[in-house]
C-alpha cells in the first residue's frame, strides 16, 4: 500500500547522538512526531516502511533510522492513509498547524524538500489517545482517511498508565 505515515515516538530520556551528515543533535526527552511517505511495494510500502522503523537492528539510511535505534527511543503509535498522492509536506505542515509543536532539529528527514523540518517535538503533554485524534484531523482536513493500527494499543495503554502514576 502507498500512502503517508506519522510515527509517534517516546524518547524516555535525553539524547545526544551523531544522524548522518545532520551531524551531532541534542533532543530533550519527551513526544516526537515523524512524517514520511510510502511511495512504493514491498519494503516501500507502508507496510514494509512500518515494519522497517519497528526493527532495531537495520542499516542506517534515513534520519529517522539512527534516532529509532536508540536505546531511549520508542514507537508508541503510528497514524498512516493509503495515497497515491505526494502528501508529506503537506501532512507535516498540518500537523504542525494542528498541534503546539516544535522544530527541534532543521532538516530533519526533509533534505529532499523544503520543509523546515519532518521531526516535530510535542510541546504540551498529552495522552496518546488524545495525540492520535488530533493526528487524525490534521489527515482528514487534507481529505486524507486516516488508520491506527491496533498492534500499537498495548504499548499505548502502557505508557497512559505510566503517565497516570508520575507526579
Amino acid at each position: 500500500m502507498k500512502g503517508i505515515y506519522t510515527l509517534v515516538i517516546r524518547l524516555k530520556a535525553s539524547v545526544n547522538m551523531k544522524i548522518g551528515a545532520l551531524g551531532r543533535i541534542k533532543l530533550p526527552k519527551g513526544t516526537y512526531l515523524y512524517t514520511g511517505s510510502a511511495r512504493g511495494s514491498g519494503a516501500s510500502s507502508i507496510e514494509g516502511r512500518i515494519l522497517r522503523h519497528l526493527r532495531r537492528t537495520k542499516k542506517n539510511f534515513w534520519h529517522i533510522d539512527y534516532l529509532l535505534k536508540h536505546e531511549t527511543s520508542q514507537i508508541i503509535a503510528v497514524v498512516y492513509s493509503k495515497t497515491k498522492r505526494s502528501m508529506e509536506c503537506e501532512v507535516n505542515e498540518s500537523i504542525r498547524r494542528e498541534l503546539k509543536t516544535s522544530s527541534p532539529v532543521a532538516r530533519f528527514g526533509s533534505t529532499d524538500c523544503s520543509c523546515q523540518t519532518h521531526l516535530l517535538q510535542v510541546v504540551d503533554a498529552r495522552v496518546p489517545e488524545q495525540l492520535i485524534r488530533n493526528l487524525r484531523v490534521s489527515y482528514n482536513r487534507l481529505g486524507l482517511h486516516s488508520n491506527t493500527p491496533r498492534y500499537f494499543c498495548p504499548r499505548l495503554r502502557a505508557w497512559q498508565l505510566e503517565k497516570s502514576r508520575a507526579p
